[in-house]
């Protein structure tokens, strides 16, 4: 069971849009909605089930869902409110049902988890205890059942959690793994080591090394780490080279660099190429440009504004464009928001309590059916 960082569903389109030879796609000026509340993380995919991407959207006091009309823009719907400040929300099947769920890491009550209605509206909140202060989550099938889990990273007790599900949507007792003085402050899964089984890459404050977590066939887990010439912040696995292999991308505060982790085909890292970036408090990657090469974008720290480092498909980056966002830009999502086949982009601007959302053009496109 691959997974993809925050388990987004995409809307497949009947019509995808291609770029005349010589021209690029962009993600265009930023429009906005308002989300009182410091929103600090951000999901895609679609919570009502009517072939239109949505937003989940997480802050310091609510949980608030965004739906999609299909050309771009949001109108508010379901909200729940509970003061117990979230830092990161993701979408996915929970309870099997074939609905969108939402979990989401509360730094007050650990894991909290909405069961989706298929309606776009949620059932009221449940929680699951982690370990103290949890600021990160992932989601897998970390013991091979067919079923969800949930691991979260625990800052101020230094270790972090695995809360096995059941299926239906609950969760058992956390099971922690100590870390020592590490503070865990970043998650991702892939299957790293190649073995079919998915693993667990994590980053601790000030920490000039990526942590793994490896599982077994047999379940038995392996500890690993990976130095690194910068202090990680935040972790994504995807496969950012195009040759069908999870990598790791990495993103630092005290240097503003990306680093991209390239894994090679029997589990190894084969390179591990740096690039200038930004301080960046969110990433996010996917063909931005249309020209079959994945890109990254940066939510800057340092400024209200989104960083765009073009993909040269080999690891590597070209020169940085830059888009303006609201105050405080944080966690970022993709998805299709108005069924042109391109991929867009939504921010949350924490301290402008607000949503950016980026749709991307191209100056001109011929439209052609893709067989689906």
């Amino acid at each position: 069971m691959m997974l993809r960082d925050g388990l987004v569903v995409f809307a497949l389109a009947l019509f995808g849009v291609v770029p005349m030879r010589g021209e690029q796609c962009a993600l265009g000026a930023a429009t906005s909605f308002d989300f009182p509340g410091a929103p600090q993380s951000i999901a895609a995919a679609d919570l009502n089930r009517d072939g239109r991407i949505d937003l989940a959207v997480a802050g310091a006091a609510s949980i608030a869902v965004f739906l999609g009309n299909g050309s771009g823009g949001f109108v508010a719907g379901a909200s729940v409110f509970s003061p117990n400040y979230f830092d990161q929300i993701l979408i996915a099947d929970v309870n099997g049902d074939g609905k969108p769920d939402l979990a989401a890491v509360s730094e007050l009550k650990g894991l909290t988890i909405l069961l989706g209605r298929g309606d776009g509206t949620f059932a009221e909140p449940a929680f699951f205890t982690a370990g103290a202060r949890p600021i990160a989550l992932a989601l897998g099938d970390f013991n091979a059942d067919g079923k969800l889990d949930a691991v979260l990273a625990n800052f101020n007790s230094s270790d972090i959690s695995f809360l096995f599900g059941d299926g239906a949507g609950g969760f058992g007792a956390p099971q922690n793994l100590d870390l020592g003085n590490a503070q865990p402050q970043s998650l991702a899964v892939g299957d790293f080591d190649r073995n079919g089984t998915i693993d667990i890459a994590l980053s601790a404050a000030g920490v000039l090394e990526i942590g793994f977590i490896l599982i077994g066939a047999d379940g038995n887990i392996s500890p690993e780490t990976l130095p690194v010439n910068w202090p990680p912040h935040l972790l994504m696995a995807t496969d950012i080279d195009g040759d069908g292999i999870t990598d790791l991308a990495m993103t630092n505060h005290s240097g503003s660099w990306v680093s991209v982790f390239r894994f090679s085909q029997t589990g190894g890292v084969g390179a591990v190429i740096d690039t200038r970036g930004a301080s960046a408090n969110g990433i996010a990657i996917a063909d931005f440009d249309g020209d079959g090469k994945r890109d990254v974008v940066l939510s800057d720290a340092n400024e209200p504004r989104i960083v765009i480092l073009p993909g040269s498909g080999d690891g590597t980056f070209g020169t940085p464009s830059y888009r303006a966002s609201g105050t405080g830009p944080f966690g970022l999502a993709t998805g299709d928001f108005n069924g042109d086949g391109r991929p867009d982009l939504a921010v949350a601007n924490l301290l402008s309590d607000s949503v950016s959302v980026f749709v991307n053009t191209c100056p001109s496109s011929r439209r052609r059916a893709v067989r689906r």
